[in-house]
């Protein structure tokens, strides 16, 4: 069997950051391959962490310095140190690597491959994939949407062993999670709970469970509309929460809802294998639902009435939810990171193979 050392590239390494927490599911996984020899892990900032390795397994590097000048130096003085010991780079998420590691490509013949999902392609990020990057993995077909044979969609990676539902009461109506922000449509809910209570009587609460800036002039909008709608009872911003503890609170609410426009959002796909029926309009969540499901579930006008709609038909039907929440946790265990991380290195090692 083929073993590899990987650079590992990512944002943090920090168990209580509330959104990139995740990088720390890749790195454990990654560890637990059978198929990884050694992982070098650079993370732009290093926080808390608690591998369990064994064998020296594993090595982390902060690249983040005082200023971007020393932040650079160090990013090259770490690859320096490395670069010889190991067979490929892997991006995860973005930033400048790719063109920061293209040298090392063309000196030393090591492959930069980069998970992506990103739906809003820049001039910059199609320069990287056309031109340095090897292999790009995404979640699904529209969450990087460039015509090119080198990116294989492989799911989006979540630990089912974590998300999963609990025997808990469900006391909890809606959440919607995730950094709060206008590219997540906010007031297309506060909309959707209006119409909620106002034409189907329904009194919700909805949980925003996210960070978010107060002084923010989305914010303040979404404030205002919460205040001048009678709303404040029914829907609370409860900020940031650890992501540790994301999958017991999970499992506490009856639906989760999200008005996000990007790419397939991991949060939903968590809730999903915690047994929530997710609904959006998505484009990319409608392409991972089965037939069985998309109809209750895809909300296909972007409007609050037809979100208030499908929102209603699940919460006053047991037997509907019931299903629903069964079929979802089949959609989520395709999404299982460790078959996330057995899919990407098949597809590295048949890229060695072929170039061999």
């Amino acid at each position: 069997m083929v073993k590899f050392k990987i650079a590992f590239i990512c944002q943090a390494v920090d168990e209580d950051d509330p959104i990139v927490s995740f990088s720390l599911d890749w790195i454990e996984n990654l560890l637990k391959n059978e198929k990884v020899e050694k992982l070098y892990v650079l993370g732009l900032r290093v926080g808390e962490h608690n591998f369990n390795v064994k064998n020296n397994k594993l090595q982390i590097f902060q690249i983040k310095k005082n200023n971007k000048i020393k932040t650079l130096i160090n990013f090259f003085k770490i690859i320096q140190k490395i670069v010889k010991d190991v067979d490929f780079f892997f991006i995860h998420q973005g930033g400048p690597y790719p063109l920061l590691l293209m040298p090392y490509k063309i000196l030393f013949g090591k492959k930069i491959f980069q998970w992506k999902a990103h739906p809003y392609i820049s001039s910059l990020m199609k320069f990287y994939a056309i031109f340095c990057d090897d292999l790009i993995f995404t979640s699904v077909k529209d969450s990087f949407p460039l015509n090119l044979k080198k990116i294989k969609t492989v799911g989006q990676g979540i630990d089912t062993s974590k998300f999963k539902p609990l025997p808990v009461l469900k006391k909890r109506g809606i959440v919607v999670f995730g950094r709060l922000s206008r590219v997540k449509n906010i007031h297309l809910i506060i909309e959707m709970a209006k119409v909620l209570r106002d034409s189907f009587n329904l009194n919700l609460k909805i949980d925003f469970i996210g960070p978010y800036n107060k002084k923010d002039e989305y914010m303040l909008f979404i404030f205002n509309m919460v205040r001048d709608w009678n709303l404040s009872d029914n829907i609370k911003f409860l900020g940031k929460v650890n992501r540790k503890d994301l999958p017991k609170i999970l499992p506490q609410y009856k639906i989760m809802v999200s008005a996000n426009d990007g790419a397939l959002d991991k949060a939903m796909v968590e809730g999903m294998a915690c047994g929530l029926p997710v609904v959006s309009h998505n484009s990319s969540f409608k392409s991972i639902l089965t037939k069985s499901v998309v109809n209750y579930l895809w909300v296909s006008t972007k409007s609050p009435e037809e979100y208030a709609s499908k929102v209603y038909k699940i919460l006053t039907n047991d037997n509907l939810k019931d299903f629903l929440s069964k079929e979802v946790r089949k959609i989520a265990a395709n999404h299982d990171i460790k078959n996330l991380i057995d899919r990407i290195l098949i597809e590295i090692g048949n890229y060695y193979e072929k170039k061999n």
